[in-house]
């Protein structure tokens, strides 16, 4: 099953945005749950002040009341304060995550405009690939370059097996100390020098007693041989690049007479487009990504804390000696409004410690789906990274290998997001061309804009020491990114 770069990006980012918007759901849930335990509070302290109002003369009465509708002012205010913060967050937080998805589909609409710009293209080549084929210059050129290549390719070889004959029989040569003592000091040599006449006379003992003029110069040569070879394979080299530029401004004459430049004009558009959009996509992340780093801490910390002081506040209120001992006073008498308001107390004190055991889950699933939520994010960055968005790019998955599955596996946090990378990774197919695909980048001798694959690919150049596979017309070499 082939699924393009595009479309496997397209659901790793409806994906996070899926996730976003469980992110924004459960602060909301976050917020009803904490109104709620602040609710209970409140409630225990009204039952407590109405505990006062029954049992407390009116002077004493005056007292405890005042300094509870205090404390409920404070534990209230703290709250209120924390609330606006947060509210704050989210409106701007809401606001980046809509320039997120905006860019977004910008961005997938750029990727397709590069990708019908660049068919015709494609298109084109192929046909001129076909038409140059019978071209006499072209094939002169051709089989000059070939045979220059099976020059080049010889030279190479010559010049690896002295490399690895030099490693093998330099060793015993080295495993001398008395050789290489001579050697370094280069005694033979015109660069030699002695401190003096019993030095000299010494290294000339030595030399005898190791047979140093008969090594020095097998040696020598040894080291020398690998060196004259790989020069000359690097010259062999040049003289094959230079062919190839030769055939390739044949094969470049061919696509500019077939009208390849006003396509070639609107791919570069298409491109810088595509380009702009991508700066774009990748400032909106970022200033999201920080407006998440702030809500995490806010709801982390600062609600914590603005939560906290209010229950200090309150209980500072309500724990006061005078207070409990009207509690147990109350359980006493078990007089009729006496009794309802120690149920009361004993309720809200109840139902706090649920609501506190709500926002503590709750808190503690938010966290975890920010973390599933980054995994997502990570493998998106390492995608955009790799350009395996980019219009030639492609994935060759096995029948179990859902990208939607895994997706989902990584949102309920059965797998990571470690599993979803090395199967892109691994299933990641170029739908050819070269330089990363048939658009990418690049450029003929000459021109900003991308070379085009004709029957030459076929024929190998010399690059980084020797020749290796790859991708073009013909399925032949191709070496250091060019043509």
């Amino acid at each position: 099953m082939f699924v393009s770069g595009r479309e496997a990006l397209s659901s790793v980012e409806d994906a996070i945005s899926g996730v976003r918007s469980n992110e924004t759901q459960l602060g909301s849930v976050l917020r009803s749950a904490t109104d709620e335990a602040e609710r209970q509070r409140r409630q225990l302290a009204e039952s407590y002040r109405a505990l006062a109002l029954v049992r407390l003369d009116a002077i004493m009465r005056n007292d405890i009341v005042g300094e509870l509708d205090a404390a409920e002012r404070r534990a209230v205010e703290l709250m209120r304060v924390q609330k606006a913060k947060l509210d704050q967050l989210l409106i701007r937080h809401a606001g980046a995550s809509q320039k997120v998805r905006d860019a977004e589909t910008l961005h997938r609409a750029q990727t397709e405009a590069v990708e019908k710009a660049g068919a015709p293209i494609a298109a084109l080549t192929a046909q001129v690939e076909r038409q140059i084929a019978d071209d006499d210059g072209w094939k002169a050129q051709h089989a000059r370059v070939e045979a220059i290549a099976k020059i080049a390719q010889a030279s190479d070889d010559k010049a690896k097996q002295a490399e690895a004959d030099r490693e093998t029989k330099r060793k015993p040569y080295e495993a001398d100390p008395l050789f290489m003592y001579l050697w370094k000091r280069g005694f033979g040599t015109a660069s030699y020098a002695a401190a003096n006449n019993f030095v000299r006379a010494m290294d000339r003992w030595v030399a005898r007693l190791v047979g140093y003029d008969a090594a020095r110069p097998n040696y020598a040569m040894l080291n020398e041989i690998p060196l004259r070879l790989r020069e000359n394979a690097a010259q062999r080299g040049k003289e094959l690049d230079a062919e190839h530029q030769a055939l390739e401004r044949i094969e470049r004459a061919a696509l500019e007479a077939a009208g390849i430049k006003p396509m070639e004009q609107e791919l570069a558009k298409a491109r810088a487009t595509l380009d702009a959009a991508t700066k774009s996509l990748n400032d909106a992340q970022a200033a999201l990504s920080a407006l998440d780093k702030e809500r995490a801490t806010l709801i982390e910390q600062g609600d914590r804390q603005a939560h906290d002081d209010a229950i200090s506040v309150l209980s500072q209120a309500i724990s006061r000696e005078d207070l409990q001992t009207l509690y147990r006073d109350a359980l006493a008498t078990k007089t009729g409004d006496d009794d309802k308001l120690v149920q009361k107390i004993d309720e809200a004190q109840r139902a706090i410690t649920k609501a506190d055991a709500e926002v503590a889950r709750i808190r503690d699933e938010a966290r975890e789906v920010a973390r599933r939520r980054g995994e997502l994010e990570g493998v998106r960055d390492n995608f955009r990274r790799r350009q395996y968005d980019q219009p030639w790019g492609g994935f060759e998955l096995d029948k179990g290998q859902v990208v939607g599955d895994v997706i989902g596996g990584i949102i309920r946090g059965a797998i990571g997001g470690a599993v979803l990378w090395s199967i892109f990774e691994g299933g990641y197919r170029n739908r050819g061309g070269w330089d990363g695909g048939p658009w990418g980048g690049g450029g003929w001798p000459g021109s900003s804009m991308p070379r085009m694959h004709l029957p030459s690919s076929s024929i190998p150049r010399m690059g980084g020491g020797g020749f290796r596979t790859g991708g073009g017309f013909g399925g032949g070499f191709r070496t250091g990114g060019r043509f």
